[in-house]
Order: structure tokens, then C-alpha cells, then sequence
């Protein structure tokens, strides 16, 4: 195996023994392209140079302006050079290219689009994010009626943590339908002494706020909830008492 240093230290030597056999010859031309040859090469150091300067010698030997004995040196040297240009080359190629086993395969799992996720998975993701924000002090049957600014620091809306769900687990590609929608807005209220609309819009993100309005109103008119409060902002919603909590069908 030919090391860097071989190189190197081989191509300044053909180099040198070019010039003294260019000394040595009849023509002028022929020293003179000897010289040159030697030098392009020393400066390149590659198989383009390296060529020439062959040529050069073989023609010279040809014509008997470079004896025989020292153009079958410089060939051999030459030779060697070609063989150490083309082992560092591959050796080189070798060490830049990144190595191809099992274990420096890409990671393909980022390829496949994730499954939509099921209404059910969807209900279940909320519940979750839901309990873990309500404080377990928080008394069902005591009714408080609190301003809005009181609220929010008591509560913490859900929105914040479907989106939460939304962006870090998965995206919600399921059509939510009536039913579903009442089962979240349900599974506030019972963990919920009061709850202002704004919070019931939150937990549904991807309703308008329209349509999580008519759903609201629809629980009223049946008796599911009550609205309580002085109306407009101060106008908060609770489960009634007397009622059995139902998930209402479409």
C-alpha cells in the first residue's frame, strides 16, 4: 500500500531524474519538453501530468535521445507513480463516503402519514386533558358565581390543552358530530362547578364558535344545563341539579 509520503517523496524524485537525463540529450527541443513535462507534473501531481511526461519519455527513447536503459527506469517509476495516484484516489473515495450498513440506514418511520385519529381516541384525549387541569378540590354541588378575570386564574382553559393534543400527539382528522360534541361539552360541565362559554369554545377548536353556541343552546332547551348569571359575560352555565346527566343522541 503506497502512503502520502511515498508519494510525494517518489514524485520529486522522477522529477529530479528527468532533468539529469534532459542534460544529457542532443536536442534542445527534446530538453527543454522533458523539463517542462517534469514540471507540470510536479506542480499537478496527477494522471493528466503524469501521462505526458510519459510520452515524452518514450518518444525520446524512440529517437535514441534518452538511452534505453534509463527510459526503462523512468517508465518503471512512472508506473508506480500511476499505481499510487490511483490507490490514494480510491483510498480517499473510501474514507468520504459514508459507510453502508443496516445500522447507518435512515430512520423511515417520519415517511408514513399517521391514521386519522377515531372520535372515540379523540373524546378519550380531552377527558384526559381535562382532569388533569381541574384541581380535585373543586366542590360539584357548591354553586359560586365569579367574574371573568376570577375564572381565569381559577381555571385554566381547556383550549390550551387540545391544542396541546393537537400539535404534539396527532392530528384531529375525524368529523365531530353532534353527539360527540355534547359529550365534550358534558364531560366540562360535570367536572365544572360553572363554566363560561368562552371555555366550552375553547375545548372545541375546530367548531366555530356558532355551532358550539346552538349546541349549548340545545342542552338548555332540553333541561340538561342552566345558564347562570347577569347575562353577557357575566353569564356563566352549570348542570342542573334535578337532571340525570345524559349524552344526547343526534
Amino acid at each position: 500500500m503506497y502512503s502520502h509520503e511515498f508519494f510525494i517523496q517518489r514524485s520529486f524524485e522522477v522529477v529530479w531524474a528527468v532533468f539529469r537525463v534532459a542534460e544529457h540529450t542532443t536536442r534542445p527541443k527534446m530538453q527543454q519538453g522533458l523539463e517542462d513535462k517534469a514540471l507540470d507534473y510536479l506542480l499537478a501531481k496527477d494522471m493528466k501530468s503524469l501521462d505526458g511526461l510519459e510520452e515524452i519519455v518514450r518518444f525520446g527513447a524512440q529517437i535514441r535521445d534518452i538511452g534505453q536503459v534509463n527510459a526503462n527506469v523512468l517508465l518503471r517509476e512512472i508506473g508506480i507513480l500511476r499505481a499510487a495516484i490511483l490507490e490514494l484516489a480510491d483510498t480517499q473515495r473510501k474514507q468520504l463516503a459514508p459507510a453502508k450498513t443496516p445500522e447507518s440506514a435512515p430512520l423511515i418511520e417520519e415517511i408514513f402519514a399517521k391514521p386519522p385519529m377515531r372520535v372515540s381516541d379523540l373524546l378519550e384525549a380531552i377527558k384526559k386533558g381535562i382532569n388533569k387541569e381541574i384541581s380535585e378540590e373543586v366542590n360539584e354541588n357548591k354553586v359560586k358565581i365569579v367574574d371573568d378575570k376570577s375564572l381565569a386564574r381559577e381555571i385554566k382553559s381547556p383550549a390550551r390543552d387540545t391544542q396541546s393534543l393537537a400539535s404534539d400527539k396527532s392530528r384531529f382528522e375525524a368529523a365531530i358530530g353532534f353527539k360527540e360534541r355534547n359529550d365534550i361539552i358534558m364531560q366540562i360541565l360535570t367536572k365544572r362547578s360553572l363554566c363560561h362559554m368562552k371555555d366550552l369554545v375553547g375545548a372545541l377548536p375546530n367548531i366555530s364558535e356558532r355551532t358550539v353556541r346552538y349546541d349549548v343552546q340545545r342542552l338548555v332547551d332540553k333541561g340538561v344545563i342552566e345558564r347562570v348569571g347577569t347575562g353577557g359575560p357575566n353569564s356563566f352555565f352549570r348542570m342542573k341539579k334535578e337532571s340525570d346527566v345524559k349524552i344526547l343522541e343526534r
